[in-house]
């Protein structure tokens, strides 16, 4: 998984939906038929931006696509897409903070109108979301009505997973084995759930595209302390049935996958140190540090605390290329 967070739940969810096929899939399944049959969806693209306020990017995770609209040709819509593993009655104020960024920078690049924008927000927690989706059920309007009128105004459509049966889940193999590990990873009969979570992937076997899309949900299964090796091996053999393949490909996964997870939590922390003693500058620096190993990283993490410039990464990964020698 490549984004650095420190919840594997945002992390999965954005290894996901980060896909252009996959939200396109989601919102062909997931989005009410008034809303996606506004969308050409053949132009949906992801825009990079992320307009998290930097202190709670370890918390937030944010997604934003923009399609052009069917009946317009030049005008393009904005879909925000929200992750929330457990409810936030804050949500909306947090998605009123994206849409102000997202305007500011329509207004900076010369709009004359703002954009439009599609807030959506994707839950998947132990229970039913219980929140209202309008903005202004967070003002106490008690006796008050008459001041609604001046109030701010939206709600956001809720894609809540605790609505659906398990037979109402659909999307091609990556999101609906996705969104049935995603709607059981809280719950106690999760592990009872796997095989039929892996089905869909599992059936393209032994494509390298359903090999490497396996090893994601495993990884997360395994990063989110929510299933074991054993379990998964077994649930992998009950979706896979006679056609199973041999256990030493499972087991390369697993070890990929443990390993992957060490070494996102060493990369992770190594940035957080490199942040707080160099600030910015250490973009300069981040691909180099990207491309480390396991074991680099581990030394690394001991030799940042006496680094004084960015000279001395350079010269520290110097002598790392004349160790190997």
């Amino acid at each position: 998984m490549s984004e650095k967070t420190q919840n594997p739940h945002d992390q999965f969810f954005k290894e996901i939906f980060s896909q252009q096929e996959s939200m396109v899939d989601f919102i062909e399944n997931y989005v009410p038929e008034r809303l996606s049959k506004l969308f050409d969806l053949s132009t949906l693209e992801r825009i990079e931006d992320s307009f998290v306020d930097n202190e709670l990017k370890e918390h937030l995770s944010d997604l934003l696509f923009r399609v052009k609209l069917k009946n317009k040709q030049d005008a393009f819509i904005y879909i925000l897409l929200e992750h929330k593993s457990s409810p936030d009655k804050w949500v909306s104020f947090q998605l009123l903070r994206y849409l102000v960024r997202i305007f500011e920078k329509s207004q900076r690049e010369g709009s004359k109108k703002l954009p439009l924008v599609l807030p959506i927000v994707f839950y998947h927690g132990k229970t039913s979301w219980n929140i209202s989706e309008k903005f202004s059920a967070l003002f106490d309007l008690k006796d008050l009505e008459e001041l609604r009128e001046f109030l701010p105004e939206f709600h956001y459509h809720l894609c809540d997973l605790n609505k659906f049966s398990d037979d109402e889940l659909k999307g091609n193999p990556t999101l609906l084995s996705a969104v049935r590990v995603l709607k059981y990873i809280f719950r106690k009969d999760l592990k009872s759930k796997l095989s039929k979570s892996f089905e869909p992937l599992a059936e393209l076997l032994p494509s390298d595209f359903a090999f490497e899309r396996l090893k994601v949900l495993m990884f997360y299964l395994l990063y989110s302390n929510k299933a074991n090796e054993a379990e998964i091996v077994e649930a992998l053999k009950e979706a896979q049935g006679d056609e199973m393949q041999e256990v030493f490909f499972i087991d390369r996964w697993i070890n990929q996958g443990r390993q992957e997870g060490e070494r996102e939590s060493l990369l992770r922390m190594n940035l957080k140190i490199f942040a707080k003693k160099f600030g910015d500058s250490i973009k300069s620096i981040q691909s180099q540090i990207e491309k480390l190993s396991v074991e680099q990283l581990e030394e690394l993490g001991v030799a940042i605390f006496d680094f004084e410039s960015l000279d001395d990464f350079n010269n520290w990964q110097k002598a790392q290329k004349v160790k190997k020698k």
